[in-house]
């Protein structure tokens, strides 16, 4: 007989819950994990660093159409203006491998200064 959403709970077997040592070792293990995602997150620039490869090429992107495909057009355009051809080729060739939005921006912003 199939339970309803109100009906159905899950029972807790104590047999399965893990002891509190090994709560502890996940414990450590998760503390480890956020300072390693920490420690990258500080690695990374941000668009007022100028890790970026032309930080003598702004771009504003706040307030433009959010598409990838756009700012990185923006971007690009600023970097053949610029005389940075070569780069906004490559800028868009890139592009293609980024496997996320996020990613996609970081590689904007390793290019040019974003404001």
């Amino acid at each position: 007989m199939p339970y309803s959403d109100i009906e159905y709970y899950h029972q807790i077997d104590p047999n399965d819950e893990p002891n509190n040592q090994d709560n502890h070792e996940l414990d450590v293990e998760e503390e480890e994990e956020e300072e390693e995602e920490e420690e990258e997150e500080e690695k990374q620039p941000t668009s007022t660093d100028n890790g970026c490869k032309h930080p003598d090429v702004k771009v504003k992107l706040v307030g433009e159409n959010g598409n990838i495909y756009n700012l990185v057009g923006i971007a690009a355009n600023a970097l053949k203006r610029a005389g940075y051809r070569e780069d906004a080729t490559e800028l868009q060739n890139k592009l293609l491998t980024m496997e996320s939005y996020d990613a996609a921006l970081q590689l904007i912003m390793s290019y040019v200064s974003v404001h």
